[in-house]
């Protein structure tokens, strides 16, 4: 896994981070206990991360479709006002 600059633009990235770094952790030195914490940041952003991937590609998914029924509409007639608004923002 590698960390994604894009995350930072999630509205609930740094409050993840903080609910997974203040739980509490039992170990025997401070060292440890970052390296606990660390481990536990990664595995919670490794699972986060590919569920943003997952809504990701299926908003991309979705996106295409609609693209693709404004085009097959447009080569029958011409596009409404509102048609051409929402293709040029697709």
């Amino acid at each position: 896994m590698r960390f994604e600059k894009s995350w930072l633009k999630e509205a609930d990235f740094i409050s993840r981070v903080e609910r997974i770094w203040h739980k509490p952790i039992r170990c025997k030195n401070s060292l440890d206990r970052l390296q606990k914490k660390l481990k536990n940041v990664r595995n919670d952003l490794k699972g986060w991360g590919a569920h943003i991937r997952g809504q990701e590609k299926q908003l991309t998914k979705t996106l295409i479709a609609e693209l693709q029924e404004l085009e097959d509409i447009e080569e029958l007639i011409l596009l409404n006002s509102d048609q051409l608004v929402r293709k040029t923002q697709v």
